[in-house]
């Protein structure tokens, strides 16, 4: 199970030619094939489908005068000090059929996408090791509205998990649980998900819990 709530990787930016902002490190790329035309289309694809998609649903994009193509997935809604944010897979095709894979969370300011460092930003395997535990053990033994708390010492990074309620869907357990993560500079990071236990191992579903 991986739960890498809020990995930032890679920076993008919703810009109008692809040569701007922060994207200039994109050149001679996939990205770099954009007209400023496409550019702003593939924009306002990403920007309406972020509003719309649900968690692992990913809608598709397709420029109208070249083979461009992307692809947008968010994986996990939250919200970072106060301000919704998603984090998604982008995927790009080139005329040359050239790829080009991203990851990384982006927030909503008004209305512009743009990336975020996050406290996890800094998670090695051995921290997503120790997280995944935590998670593990509060689904199984914790009890609705008991907070589990846990901490990553060598980075800075603090947090809790609290299962909410259980429910049976086809046959399986599963518990709306809320998450939240603070580090050392006070940048807070809050999501709240379904997992349900499929043979034998807690799996994040694609519902998305009300507000």
């Amino acid at each position: 199970m991986r739960i890498k709530l809020l990995l930032s990787s890679l920076v993008f930016s919703a810009a109008t030619t692809v040569h701007a902002g922060n994207l200039g490190f994109l050149s001679d790329t996939v990205v770099s094939e954009f007209t400023p035309e496409e550019a702003a289309s593939f924009k306002s694809f990403v920007t309406r489908e972020l509003v719309s998609l649900k968690d692992s649903e990913k809608a598709h994009w397709k420029s109208s005068t070249s083979n461009l193509q992307g692809i947008v997935r968010p994986e996990i809604t939250f919200k970072q000090d106060g301000i919704p944010c998603r984090q998604t897979r982008f995927s790009l095709k080139g005329n040359n059929d050239k790829k080009m894979f991203f990851k990384f969370d982006v927030c909503k300011d008004g209305d512009k996408w743009s990336i975020v460092q996050s406290p996890l930003a800094k998670f090695k395997q051995q921290d997503w090791e120790v997280l995944e535990a935590e998670l593990t053990t509060a689904l199984d033994e914790g009890e609705d509205g008991h907070p589990v708390s846990w901490s990553i010492r060598r980075i800075g990074v603090t947090g809790s998990i609290v299962p909410l309620n259980q429910s049976t869907q086809e046959g399986n357990t599963c518990r709306d649980t809320a998450f939240s993560v603070a580090d050392a500079k006070g940048n807070t990071s809050s999501g709240r998900y379904e997992f349900c236990k499929v043979n034998g191992t807690w799996t994040k579903t694609a519902f998305q819990p009300k507000k």
